[in-house]
């Protein structure tokens, strides 16, 4: 079937939950590319990021979204600002949660957000079925089941894989009939030196305290080939704190060095060039608490 034919699917998938979730873990699989980073600490996703799956019957947008949750600052508001805005004009929302714990106030505030959106089809998504093995418990989840309705109901892993397979069946079922959106070749719309700014700040979140992660954020200042066909990479890491910048450059700049070895690996991989990667660190009191300074920063 190709995609002319009047049976050829497409449609927007909004994915959504709390931080912490496996939104981005669960974005990388389905694409079977890494385009959005990952952590084991909260928060990491601050912005929407699109991934585009093209089959020869269906296209997927998936729309990677940040942890729906109480914001305590400014670019936590902006975080929330970004989840809410996926889920216009989507045509299914994805509500991720845990199959193996009791739901969170957050899970629930998720659950609430998903079914206050009209004329969308809600699948829930009950992720980490690896770590509920000979274990599950299906009073786990009553409250979402209490608290909504659903068109579709999955249980799967997003990093073992397992359950994918009825996943993508539930999403292909609901999507409109619909010409493709992007290109079949289009992976993501976030440009590469967006994502390269991403890595890079992945690499800080596995490389420092608990001091410095959510205080950071990376900007891509220059990003172009050299005529010796290396690619040049300039990044500058904003942090917060003087002895935040010290913890990130650390001593006799060790974790600078650490940071930028697995930054260029990851861009290598991403570009497909050799890369020169050049990173510089720098204080802005404050930054994640004043709006002006997000903007400036790249959040809305």
């Amino acid at each position: 079937m190709n995609a002319e034919s009047h049976e050829y699917r497409a449609g927007f998938v909004a994915v959504v939950g709390r931080p912490n979730v496996g939104k981005s873990t669960l974005m990388n699989l389905l694409l079977q590319q890494k385009v959005a980073i990952t952590s084991p600490k909260p928060q990491t996703t601050r912005v929407n990021q699109f991934g585009i799956h093209t089959t020869e019957s269906a296209q997927f947008v998936f729309v990677d979204t940040p942890g729906i949750h109480h914001p305590a600052h400014a670019l936590g508001r902006s975080m929330v600002r970004e989840a809410n805005s996926a889920l216009e004009d989507v045509d299914i929302v994805l509500c991720l949660v845990e199959i193996h714990r009791q739901p969170t106030e957050e899970d629930l505030l998720v659950v609430k957000r998903a079914q206050s959106i009209p004329n969308v089809v809600r699948v829930l998504g009950l992720n980490k079925v690896d770590l509920a093995e000979g274990r599950r418990d299906p009073r786990l989840i009553t409250p979402y089941l209490e608290n909504g309705t659903w068109d579709e109901i999955v249980a799967f892993s997003a990093v073992t894989g397992e359950g994918i397979d009825d996943l993508w069946a539930a999403l292909h079922k609901h999507l409109p009939v619909h010409p493709p959106f992007f290109d079949e070749e289009e992976v993501t719309t976030t440009r590469e030196r967006d994502i390269a700014a991403e890595l890079i700040r992945e690499q800080v979140l596995a490389h420092t305290h608990d001091e410095v992660p959510h205080a950071v954020a990376v900007v891509t200042e220059e990003y172009k080939d050299r005529d010796n066909g290396m690619l040049f990479v300039s990044a500058m890491i904003y942090v917060e704190r003087d002895s935040q910048k010290a913890i990130v450059i650390g001593k006799g700049g060790t974790m600078l060095k650490a940071i930028g070895a697995s930054s260029r690996t990851a861009i290598e991989a991403l570009s497909g060039r050799r890369v020169y990667l050049e990173l510089r660190v720098k204080v802005r009191k404050d930054w994640r608490k004043k709006e002006p300074g997000l903007r400036e920063l790249g959040y809305r």
